[in-house]
């Protein structure tokens, strides 16, 4: 009952600003359940998940060109709630996260969307080494949330609709703070939107702007990571990584990248390992990373997986990966925020900033 309170009272806020605004909002239910991908982790999952979302979001017009390359995608800003269905040792969940819904195919009164959404949650039960030790899949209460949601929509009438999805939700702190195994939430939905002004779309001629069919950035990035046991240190890691792309159209492109990280958390593992750490240059890792990334008017998403062409620590694997955003700042400036993990491992989150040099 407290979890439908929350999205009510939340729904009737949003439909008074979006009454002044011209935007939509939406009630969504979700009933799911928590993966368990590690050993240990079945103990913890107690029940399924009962989840929520509140969303309010505006239909692009066509006015940017960006808009009618992505024929005319919903952008908005969603809440989300849940009973993680273990009160004892996970608590209850929210995040607050905005996102863009995309049209993949249909006519004009049935669809296919697929959204995707990031943004900051919050899981009010962690680890405690005193009182919470079992809760091995979270050690912050700040998370960054992840969501993915792929849904069939029927127009009801011109202005209501409802969808049908299926969708996944991720907490992770990036192993800012151990433990980080991370919460994996599928859960099918039922949403029900009401849109408050119709016929917004824009008819006039959108210019195509010149795009640049190939070129180079380069990074510096910077993030935190802690190693076990829990209550250790957090260590620094850096990288500079040069990216080498063809773009294909206004929509993606192709990146090649080659990274050089410095990563000093590296250095007790291997001690602790008995290996011989003579220089700060044997912590040091070069790879070379390929990556497709989705453009949407100036943030790139970047989707990659690397091979480590040179690292004398081995344990994490021959591969790694990324995934995450870049912001374009101005014709020269990116800003850069990625996860890099080794498969469903996460090793931090990196920071920084680009220039591109082409």
């Amino acid at each position: 009952m407290r979890i439908i309170s929350i999205l009510i009272l939340t729904l009737l806020t949003a439909t008074a600003h979006s009454q002044q605004n011209g935007l939509s909002a939406e009630l969504r239910p979700q009933y799911g359940f928590i993966i368990p991908h590690r050993d240990g982790l079945k103990n913890l999952i107690q029940g399924h998940v009962k989840a929520g979302e509140v969303l309010v979001e505006r239909q692009t017009t066509g006015s940017k060109h960006w808009e009618k390359a992505w024929l005319l995608p919903r952008v908005g800003l969603g809440l989300f709630v849940a009973d993680l269905g273990n009160p004892r040792q996970l608590g209850w969940s929210t995040a607050l996260y905005p996102y863009i819904r995309f049209k993949v195919n249909g006519g004009k009164n049935v669809r296919l969307n697929y959204r995707l959404g990031a943004g900051v949650g919050y899981i009010s039960k962690v680890f405690d080494e005193e009182t919470n030790y079992k809760n091995v899949m979270i050690g912050s209460h700040l998370n960054m949330v992840a969501s993915m949601v792929g849904e069939l929509e029927i127009d009801v009438t011109e202005r209501l609709r409802t969808s049908f999805g299926f969708g996944l939700t991720h907490y992770s702190n990036g192993a800012f703070t151990i433990p980080n195994l991370g919460l994996n939430i599928p859960a099918i939905s039922l949403g029900l939107n009401y849109n408050f002004k119709t016929n917004l779309l824009n008819d006039r001629v959108v210019v195509d702007p010149p795009i640049e069919k190939y070129g180079i950035i380069v990074y510096g990035l910077a993030g935190l990571k802690e190693n076990y046991p829990v209550g250790s240190r957090k260590y620094g890691s850096y990288s500079l990584s040069a990216d080498f792309y063809k773009r294909f159209g206004y929509r993606s492109r192709l990146v090649g990248t080659l990274d050089f990280f410095y990563n000093t958390s590296l250095k007790p593992r291997m001690i602790e390992e008995g290996m011989s750490v003579k220089n700060e240059f044997e912590v040091m890792q070069q790879g070379f990373m390929l990556s497709y990334q989705v453009l949407i008017n100036r943030v790139a998403v970047v989707v990659g997986n690397g091979v480590y062409l040179n690292s004398k620590f081995k344990d994490d694997g021959l591969f790694y990966h990324r995934i995450g955003v870049q912001y374009k700042l101005n014709d020269k400036w990116v800003a850069r925020w990625t996860l890099k993990t080794h498969l469903f491992r996460a090793d931090h989150f990196e920071m920084g900033f680009g220039y591109r040099l082409k």
